[in-house]
């Protein structure tokens, strides 16, 4: 839809939906311990701008089908 346009339109509110995967525990690396504050630090900046924020935390680094279909789908049908 914005494919031709050269910014985000930011006229509407809510702004449109705000994904935002955090992810824990990455294979072969220590856990992430602060990756929550990041998330939530994200989520705080994302709602000033009037995004509707959506969080998804993966502790395993490990997205399922069922995550996956989920994100999706939420972020289809804000579109």
């Amino acid at each position: 839809i914005y494919l031709n346009l050269k910014s985000y339109p930011m006229y509407k509110n809510p702004r449109g939906l705000c994904l935002i995967v955090n992810i824990y525990q990455i294979e072969g690396m220590p856990p992430r311990r602060w990756s929550d504050r990041d998330a939530e630090a994200l989520r705080q900046l994302f709602e000033q701008l009037l995004f509707n924020v959506q969080i998804f935390t993966d502790f395993t680094h490990d997205l399922n089908s069922e995550v996956n279909t989920l994100i999706l789908f939420i972020y289809s049908s804000s579109i």
